[in-house]
Order: structure tokens, then C-alpha cells, then sequence
């Protein structure tokens, strides 16, 4: 039994000082990431729920400088303040008419909102410049999940009469469905499970969870299935509501910083729907092109370096999970050159799906 646990420690220090396979490494950076999620969601299970989000979090005309969140992890917080200004319904957008022409509408939720971000900067805004003659509203909402898209879309569908809707696609979907897998919420205040932490922070423990053949993409894969389970009705509702009115769907499928797409249930959705086209958007690229319009991040907003850094994990290690850190300000949430990047992906579906309605 001591030679056991002898063998467990050293092997704990030789995985520790060794250098990590990509694989292994997206094991111990996703498990601390789910773990820093669960008890940040178990602080606001009252708020996940889509009255909250609508009467709450859309504040209608807003002005102000959004800080970066306290006591977040880097890899959950935007580094720098950004500014808001809401309509009279409570979107970082300007007023909606009361009817408007055919128009281009976003359905999203912090990514589509422009979290981090100025307003020009976010990929709408940017596709918005290349179709001038047609209006833009953006519907995004922070927070906001296929349910609450759901509900926003029905609510404005008839004043801001679209003509295509892009649909992009919440992270908070499997987010939230990774947490009420993980957390009861039938106990609101149940702490995270110590077996758990424990495996967080046990390099041999997450080592054999990967040995096992339990990977962080095959996780979330998984999970994704649970998502499109969970949200079917929300996202037949979107679909229903886009033929009733005669409306082409893009599908926006956008990845986190560690290049998993989340949006897959939303993908599978689409496919089965003739009105709907996907765009899985690829972040993963070195595009020069970016390189001459951007400016290099400093470090000390860089959230590969932070987040190193906070989980006293190597910098090599964490790159290693996040191959392009200059498109993201966070797991999650792009920089404007990760949506300069999008928005040029996403273009030529726009225009393609346009020309048809012709």
C-alpha cells in the first residue's frame, strides 16, 4: 500500500514537470474551466431563466462604461472597460421603427452582443458595411440562450420584418446544460462535489480521465447531443416561426478559444432544414491580412498569460490549449480582429442567400 502511494506521487511530479500532449493539456485546462463555470452559475441559478435576461440584463437606454468583472478568472473576463448604449427595447442598437423594410437580423448572445468590444467593431456591424442597402438590427443579448432567442425573435419577428436571419449560435447553451448536468438544481446552494475539485487539481487523476479515453472534445461532443435535447423546443420554435414569415436562417456555429465548436446542436438543426444554411466559423487560421489592420495585445490583457499565470499552469501548456490568442479576450469572447474574422467567414453566405431571394 506505501509502494502504492509512493508510485502515485512520483508519478504526480513526473506529470507535472513533463511536458503535456495537446490532448492532456485540454484535459487539465477544460476541468479547471468547468469547475470555475459550475460555481459561477450555482451564484445565479435564479438568474437562468429568460425573464431575467429580458426585464434584467437589457437595460433600455443605457449609456455607460462596462469594467472588466472582479474576482472572474482570466480565462472568463474580458481585460478592459468597453462602452454600452442601448435602444428604447433595451439592444446595443439604434432605435427599431415601428415597421421596417426587409432587413438583416442577428439572433445572439454576449458574442453577438460585442462583449468586450466597441459597438462598429462587432462581425454584424462589420458585415452591416458591406450590405448598405439593406437595415441591420441586432438582437443579441447577453446572457441569452436558445429559449430567450426563442422569445425575441417572435417578439420582433412582424415590426422588423427580416428577410435573413443570422442565428449565432449561444455557448451558454451547453454551458448551462454542462452545469445542470454537474450541479442538482433542485439544491440551489449544493456546493461543487469534493471528488471533483480534488480531480481539478490531480495531474495523475486527470491523466488516467484521458487514459480512459474520456477527452475534452469527446465531453463536450457528448454533451452537445444533451444541448440539442434540451433546447429542441426552442429551436423547432425559431425554425417554425422563420417559415411562417418566409425567413432564410444562417446558422452562426462560433468555436471558444480552445477551437471546439459549440454550436453543433444548432448545425444538426439546420441541416435537417431547407431554409437554413451553416457557417461553422474556423478561428484557427494566421491570416497576414489581420496582422497589417490589429495591433499586438499587451500581455497584461493577453488571457493565455493570465490565465498561466492564475493557474500555475506553463505558459507552453496553455498555448498549447489556445494555438490563437489574438482572437479571443477570453475563452469565449472574440477581440475585434476575431471578429473582423468572422464576419469575413460568414460574408459570402450572406450574399449567396440574398442573391436567392431575389
Amino acid at each position: 500500500m506505501i509502494g502504492l502511494l509512493v508510485f502515485g506521487v512520483v508519478f504526480e511530479i513526473l506529470l507535472r514537470v513533463s511536458p503535456a500532449s495537446d490532448a492532456y493539456a485540454k484535459v487539465l485546462f477544460f476541468n479547471q474551466f468547468k469547475l470555475s463555470r459550475w460555481e459561477f452559475l450555482s451564484a445565479r441559478h435564479h438568474q437562468l431563466n429568460v425573464e431575467w435576461v429580458l426585464n434584467v440584463i437589457a437595460q433600455k437606454n443605457a449609456d455607460y462604461q462596462e469594467p472588466p468583472e472582479p474576482d472572474r478568472p482570466a480565462f472568463d473576463r474580458v481585460p478592459r472597460p468597453y462602452h454600452i448604449k442601448t435602444n428604447q427595447d433595451g439592444f446595443r442598437d439604434k432605435n427599431f421603427p415601428a415597421h421596417s423594410p426587409p432587413s438583416i437580423v442577428l439572433l445572439g448572445d454576449s458574442v453577438g452582443f460585442g462583449k468586450g468590444v466597441q459597438a462598429q467593431e462587432r462581425f454584424f456591424s462589420l458585415l452591416k458595411h458591406q450590405f448598405p442597402h439593406l437595415p441591420f438590427y441586432n438582437l443579441s443579448l447577453q446572457g441569452c440562450t436558445a429559449d430567450c432567442m426563442s422569445t425575441v425573435f417572435s417578439q420582433y419577428v412582424d415590426r422588423l420584418n427580416p428577410k435573413v436571419v443570422l442565428v449565432q449560435s449561444s455557448s451558454n447553451d451547453i454551458d448551462q446544460t454542462l452545469w445542470r448536468e454537474g450541479v442538482s438544481m433542485e439544491v440551489p446552494d449544493k456546493s461543487i462535489p469534493l471528488l471533483f475539485q480534488w480531480h481539478t487539481k490531480s495531474y495523475l487523476s486527470q491523466w488516467l480521465q484521458l487514459a480512459l479515453g474520456t477527452s475534452a472534445t469527446e465531453t463536450l461532443s457528448q454533451h452537445s447531443l444533451i444541448v440539442e435535447s434540451y433546447y429542441q423546443d426552442s429551436i423547432q420554435s425559431i425554425f417554425d416561426v422563420a417559415s411562417k414569415h418566409d425567413v432564410s436562417l444562417i446558422s452562426v456555429n462560433l468555436p471558444f478559444a480552445y477551437g471546439w465548436n459549440y454550436g453543433d446542436h444548432l448545425t444538426r438543426f439546420c441541416s435537417r432544414n431547407n431554409n437554413c444554411t451553416d457557417v461553422s466559423v474556423n478561428l484557427d487560421v494566421h491570416n497576414n491580412e489581420t496582422t497589417k489592420h490589429f495591433n499586438t495585445i499587451p500581455d497584461d490583457e493577453r488571457f493565455d498569460i493570465r490565465t498561466a499565470e492564475e493557474l500555475k499552469l506553463s505558459l507552453e501548456m496553455i498555448q498549447q490549449v489556445f494555438p490563437q490568442p489574438q482572437y479571443f479576450l477570453d475563452v469565449v469572447h472574440p477581440t475585434a480582429r476575431g471578429h473582423w474574422e468572422i464576419a469575413k467567414q460568414i460574408a459570402p453566405t450572406l450574399r449567396n442567400t440574398l442573391q436567392q431571394n431575389h
